[in-house]
């Protein structure tokens, strides 16, 4: 991921960001086996998003450090309870913001079958969660920009080979349906209440 961003926001070719990062005087060392695959498998991920955006005629997505998260409050036991909600993975849109993609690396050949419950809260997420700078804080994302979207993807890309494969392409409305159809219950049974945050926050694994 930490090549990636230097290949997508800084203009770093895949050779020259992957030194930068397996040299980092302040990480662990890493072997050169390892550093070759980190560049193959960055190379299949530009390829494999390239080919994508290809077969549904998407150009000129731009690739986004701020996250996308749900943000609600609600009066709780213990005072005003925020919630948020997010999804991991790498987040594009178009320069308008009507079309956002959310694109979920992965590793095996033959990626895993995901349960509806996790493609609804990631339509979800990439649907209508709020843009918020992506940096920590114990505390709740201060309220970020509403979204604008009116199509969502949530796309996983291979890292192995070039390879796509689309788990929703549809409206906001058909990703809330879903949401609410699929996503909502295991994610409220599923919720992590912090006590510093007072907050709930999902993540779509890989």
């Amino acid at each position: 991921m930490q090549v990636l961003d230097l290949v997508e926001f800084d203009g770093f070719g895949v050779d020259a960001a992957v030194e930068r990062v397996v040299v980092d005087p302040a990480k662990p060392v890493v072997h050169a086996a390892v550093a070759r695959w980190i560049g193959h498998a960055v190379n299949a991920y530009v390829g494999s998003a390239l080919h994508d955006e290809a077969d549904v005629g998407v150009s000129g997505l731009r690739p986004l450090r701020d996250l996308w998260v749900v943000q609600s409050a609600t009066a709780g036991a213990h005072g005003r309870e925020v919630y948020e909600v997010c999804a991991w993975g790498r987040r594009y849109e178009t320069a308008d913001g009507r079309l956002r993609v959310l694109r979920l690396p992965t590793v095996p050949m033959k990626p895993r079958d995901r349960s509806r419950a996790e493609i609804a809260v990631a339509a979800f997420v990439a649907a209508s969660g709020n843009r918020v700078a992506d940096q920590w804080n114990p505390q709740p994302y201060p309220v970020g920009v509403a979204s604008r979207a009116q199509r969502v993807r949530v796309v996983e890309i291979s890292c192995a080979d070039v390879a796509a494969r689309v788990i929703f392409d549809g409206s906001v409305d058909e990703a809330v349906e879903l949401y609410l159809r699929h996503g909502q219950e295991p994610l409220r049974r599923a919720r992590v209440v912090v006590p510093t945050h007072r907050g709930a926050t999902a993540s779509i694994a890989n």
